[in-house]
């Protein structure tokens, strides 16, 4: 396994800063990005270091509280807003010039403003949340887990994670709304690959079953199913180049080109089996 990062240790304890703020209104909340994606895959065997400088937390529009406000939690626990909807920057563990982001986003089916940045969150201030598309599926793949330091402090919380399929979902819309653009990053279909390593084709099945018979979020999954489709269905796909790309001088290539296919194939296979 390779060693934790230490920007992932930090963004994680900025994650524990902002969830123990937060207190009663984490029922709300369902991690979700590239710390849930951890959290599901720590046991895979990678070279490449899990990474990333932020936390997500999707809000559910249908269990948030209107009182307290999430803005005031989080200006009383010393985070400062960020310059989009939601964000909320912490210097705590780094600098001033180098914030560690948590996100508060809502799925753009549950947002209530197409087309807009911002998202409406019943009883919540303007701009406490942005909207963001293929973040449905979370709201119905999710499992409660506990969310811990990556290093000596104690602290833990339980909370709703993002299960794989949502994830699966979540990533593949980054990734296509994200190509052709300087936006795009490869790290999207290594955490893609990672869930792929780790997640049983029988567990991925199930769960993108309930997904496509779940009003909410059954259009974003069958979307994101034709896009995965796209992206890794050869060896040559733009999503497996990414992967390449990612791994590239640690993984073999041609085991890693070979292994993705063969992994999108068992996923892709084993949902049509059971619908």
């Amino acid at each position: 396994m390779a060693e934790i990062d230490d920007d992932l240790a930090r963004s994680r304890l900025v994650l524990l800063d902002a969830l123990e703020a937060l207190g009663l209104q984490r029922d709300a909340l369902i991690l979700v990005g590239a710390q849930a994606v951890y959290l599901r895959t720590g046991d895979v065997d990678l070279a490449v270091a899990e990474y990333t400088r932020d936390a997500d937390l999707a809000i559910d529009t249908t269990r948030i509280a209107a009182q307290p406000k999430l803005d005031e939690l989080m200006t009383a626990a010393a985070f400062k807003r960020g310059d989009q909807p939601g964000t909320w920057l912490s210097t705590k563990y780094t600098s001033p010039e180098n914030p560690i982001p948590v996100d508060f986003l809502v799925a753009e089916a549950m947002g209530g403003r197409p087309g807009r940045r911002a998202a409406i969150v019943p009883g919540q201030p303007e701009n406490t949340a942005r909207q963001v598309r293929g973040l449905e599926a979370a709201l119905v793949d999710n499992d409660q887990g506990r969310v811990a330091a990556l290093d000596e402090d104690s602290r833990a919380y339980d909370l709703r994670i993002a299960g794989p399929a949502a994830l699966i979902v979540a990533k593949v819309y980054k990734i296509a709304e994200r190509a052709g653009t300087d936006r795009g990053r490869d790290k999207d279909a290594l955490d893609i690959y990672r869930l792929l390593r780790t997640v049983e084709p029988a567990d991925f099945a199930k769960r993108f079953g309930v997904l496509l018979n779940t009003s909410v979020s059954r259009e974003p999954t069958q979307y994101a199913l034709g896009e995965f489709s796209s992206l890794f269905g050869s060896t040559r796909a733009s999503g497996i180049d990414m992967v390449v790309r990612a791994t590239s001088g640690l993984e073999p290539e041609q085991e890693v080109r070979r292994s993705t296919l063969a992994l999108a194939q068992d996923l892709i296979g084993g949902i049509g089996k059971s619908t």
